[in-house]
């Protein structure tokens, strides 16, 4: 794998291969979904076969994750500042779509540090999937920091993410439809760095509104006895954007102030 990645790219020691798995309906298929450095790799787990390189980040992968509610749906996550979502029930691309990012108030061409590669396209033109969605919450900001990972919701079109800037983001996923262009959003529903003191490494979905994230140790603590902590928290919006008998439009969510509740933490 490390001969076909893009030069010039630094690992860290934590760096490595991402996996995780999935069933493309409506054939059923079972792919195998690898990541590593800037590349997703595809695989056919009853044939044996690969099936499709997925590219687009540019810098390296540092999670995946998977739609349960639909299962060709996953997610990746970057040191490029950016998360991309792919389907894998579209056919594939054969060239990149521009992700213009607005850095400083103008308009500019994406560079390899705003979540697109510049020395190739979204997907395999004789494989399978695309990219459908990324993801770009430093897009109006001069500050950026890696993603670290993801996680979807449950039951709703949400998606949740952890930076190493202590933000966790809570950001609605449109519909995607094939017909249209690949699409950026830059302003989740939900923004927060009060409720970590450090980077957090992970987040999950333990509920429709309740997720829990856990940091890293503060790097300057006073004893060495401090450790890292788990937190549960509660997302007091989330009726806000989905009240009873919402319906899935093929439209953003408008961003307006939300806050969150620790519910409880453990060291």
């Amino acid at each position: 794998m490390a001969d076909i990645q893009p030069k010039g790219i630094s690992f860290l020691p934590a760096d490595g291969v991402r996996a995780t798995w999935t069933v493309r309906t409506p054939d059923m298929t079972v792919f195998l979904i690898l990541a590593y450095g800037l590349l997703i790799y595809v695989f056919d787990v009853e044939t044996k076969r690969f099936i499709t390189t997925l590219r687009g980040h540019g810098n390296t992968i540092t999670s995946l994750a998977l739609d349960a509610t639909k299962p060709n749906i996953f997610a990746s996550t970057s040191r490029d500042f950016s998360t991309r979502i792919y389907d894998l029930g579209q056919p594939p691309r054969q060239s990149s779509d521009p992700v213009p990012t607005r850095h400083r108030g103008r308009v500019s061409v994406p560079s390899e540090a705003l979540g697109h590669d510049v020395a190739g396209g979204e997907g395999d033109p004789m494989g399978v999937g695309r990219c459908i969605l990324v993801l770009m919450g430093q897009g109006y900001s001069d500050n950026a920091f890696p993603v670290l990972q993801a996680d979807f919701h449950p039951t709703l079109p949400l998606i949740a993410t952890c930076c190493m800037d202590r933000t966790v983001r809570i950001w609605h996923i449109p519909a995607c439809l094939p017909s249209r262009p690949l699409r950026q959003i830059h302003r989740p529903l939900f923004s927060s760095a009060n409720i970590h003191p450090s980077a957090p490494l992970s987040i999950h979905w333990a509920g429709i509104d309740i997720l829990c994230s856990h940091a890293a140790p503060i790097e300057k603590r006073y004893t060495e006895k401090e450790q890292g902590c788990l937190y549960v928290w509660k997302w007091l919006a989330l009726s806000t954007y989905f009240p009873e008998g919402w319906e899935d439009e093929d439209q953003t969510r408008i961003l307006c102030p939300s806050s969150a509740k620790v519910c409880a933490f453990h060291s």
